[in-house]
């Protein structure tokens, strides 16, 4: 059974005064927003001589998110159009799965795919991890975990834990299912194309027959700069994979290399985006995702616009009108992080693929 754990959160809502203690902070955070919506950027420097206050006295304020009486009667008489309610900030509890279950189910699934029969020994590691003290577990495994990983730079740094998916990657890599490369390119042209029909026969899809052997030349005559080959090498050769029913993927566990694989197509989207704390599965397909305006006036999302886009505030109306906004374009990574800020604000989005 899935373990819960509590979470707490916050919401912001119009109270009665009553009963609930009023919050500056909230105050002044909803009427920046709803000015906003009248392209007025209210600083908080601003709001303090209005209110006949020192920005001393607001700093404070802020810092302990309350204040005398007076001071919300006044902002309210300042500002009649924008704060109609007494807001609070209420701290509500929710009980959700535990991450580290929900990422080792991930992990079980990944190398259900990446290591097929070999998926055991994934096993009978994570079974020794839980019961061998780390520095124990780092000598005793050091053979295995140098494939991906400087076991004495762990040890130096005193590590208190180890992160289950450098096991699977450590295991992936000794069993040549798994491809490692610099981000910076191929020390010699096919190097990753050779590498991939590697894996491919150790998986006994037999010999693959490239029908492009150019490939590598045609992205090179782009001029690519560095750290650009790679992305247009792969999104190449995936397009060439597909047409046989196979797909390219990698690894991202933030460091300075690819950890790729092939995969015939039904079995990678099984696994693809499947993510944990300090890991994703990614596919190679470059994303854009778009905010959805249409019909939407919320002062969050001018902000937003404002401040990730640099739209300037007279101009956020007219780009709204058209219905959406490109945010961002890249991998998915990038656009896991774009939905997380879009999630924040309530945000409508849609992504799609490009190409």
């Amino acid at each position: 059974m899935t373990k819960k754990i509590t979470k707490a959160y916050t919401t912001k809502a119009t109270i009665d005064a009553r009963t609930l203690k009023e919050s500056f902070t909230v105050t002044v955070d909803v009427l920046k927003q709803k000015a906003l919506l009248d392209n007025i950027a209210l600083e908080d420097h601003a709001i303090a001589a209005a209110i006949n206050i020192t920005i001393d006295d607001f700093k404070r304020y802020t810092e302990c998110d309350t204040a005398p009486e007076e001071i919300f009667k006044q902002l309210r008489a300042t500002y009649p159009a924008y704060l109609t309610g007494n807001y609070a900030q209420i701290v509500m509890e929710d009980e959700i799965a535990d991450p580290y279950e929900e990422e080792i189910a991930a992990l079980h699934s990944i190398a259900r795919y990446l290591l097929k029969d070999k998926a055991v020994e994934f096993e009978r590691l994570l079974q020794e991890l839980q019961k061998t003290p780390v520095r124990a577990f780092l000598e005793q495994q050091r053979d295995i975990l140098e494939r991906v990983v400087d076991v004495d730079y762990l040890l130096d740094d005193k590590r208190d834990r180890i992160e289950e998916v450098l096991l699977l990657l450590a295991l992936a890599v000794g069993h040549q299912l798994v491809s490692v490369i610099d981000w910076s390119g191929e020390e010699e042209l096919g190097d990753v194309r050779a590498a991939i029909s590697h894996m491919l026969a150790i998986q006994n899809h037999g010999s693959f027959q490239w029908k492009n052997d150019g490939i590598e030349e045609d992205i090179l005559a782009l001029q690519p700069k560095r750290g650009e080959y790679l992305p247009l090498l792969f999104n190449a050769l995936n397009a060439a994979l597909n047409a046989e029913g196979f797909s390219l993927g990698h690894l991202n566990i933030g460091h300075d290399c690819y950890y790729y694989f092939v995969l015939p197509t039904p079995e990678f989207e099984q696994i693809v985006h499947l993510s944990g704390e300090g890991f994703l599965v990614m596919d190679v397909n470059t994303y854009e995702i778009y905010l959805l305006t249409a019909g939407e006036q919320d002062a969050k999302i001018t902000l937003y616009l404002k401040n990730k886009l640099n739209i300037p505030l007279g101009e956020i109306k007219s780009v709204m009108e058209k219905g959406e906004v490109l945010v961002a374009t890249g991998s998915m990574s990038l656009i896991k992080s774009v939905k997380r800020e879009l999630a924040a604000i309530h945000g409508k989005y849609e992504i799609r693929r490009k190409g």
